[in-house]
C-alpha cells in the first residue's frame, strides 16, 4: 500500500490546494458503493480512493489558468447520459463514465468502467470528431495531468 502523501488522491488533493482552488472533501464509502451498485460497476482502486480523499473541486475552479474541472461523483455518469444524440454509446464506448471538462466542456474526460476489475480502466478524451486514447488508467492520466497537462487538450 502507498503511503498517504503519495496516493493518487492525496497527490491531487496537494496539487488542488496548492492552487488555491475549493475542493470537496471526500465521500463515504458507502457513497462509493452506491454508486458502484447504480451502475453495475467496479471502481478500481485509484479512482475509488481519490474519490474517498477528495470529491472533486467546487464550481468550474479556473482560478490561476487552471482549466480543468474534474467532477465530484454525484456528476460523474455514463458518456450516453450527457451526450445521447452521439452515436458512441452504441460502440466501444459503451462503458465509459465522464468524470472531468476542460475548459467549460471544450472536451471532457471519460473512463472505463465494468463489472471486471481485471480490465483496463483506459481514459478517453471526448468532444471532438472520435475519442482520443490518453491513458491506460486514471493513475497514469493524473500522472500526465499533474505533469504534462498540455497532451490532455
Amino acid at each position: 500500500m502507498s503511503s498517504p502523501g503519495t496516493t493518487v488522491g492525496h497527490k491531487l488533493l496537494a496539487f488542488w490546494q496548492d492552487l488555491g482552488l475549493d475542493v470537496r472533501p471526500g465521500v463515504s464509502a458507502a457513497e462509493l458503493v452506491q454508486f458502484e451498485a447504480r451502475y453495475g460497476v467496479a471502481l478500481p482502486e485509484g479512482l475509488r480512493h481519490y474519490y474517498s480523499v477528495v470529491d472533486g473541486v467546487e464550481g468550474e475552479s479556473m482560478v490561476s489558468g487552471h482549466l480543468f474541472r474534474f467532477w465530484p461523483l454525484r456528476e460523474v455518469k455514463l458518456l450516453s447520459e450527457e451526450l445521447p444524440e452521439e452515436p458512441l454509446h452504441h460502440s466501444e464506448f459503451k462503458d465509459y463514465f465522464l468524470f472531468a471538462d476542460y475548459s467549460l466542456w471544450t472536451c471532457a474526460y471519460a473512463v472505463r468502467l465494468t463489472k471486471n476489475l481485471g480490465r483496463r480502466n483506459f481514459i478517453v478524451m471526448v468532444g471532438g470528431d472520435v475519442p482520443i486514447n490518453l491513458a491506460e488508467s486514471f493513475e497514469e492520466f493524473v500522472q500526465i495531468y499533474l505533469y504534462d497537462p498540455s497532451r490532455l487538450t
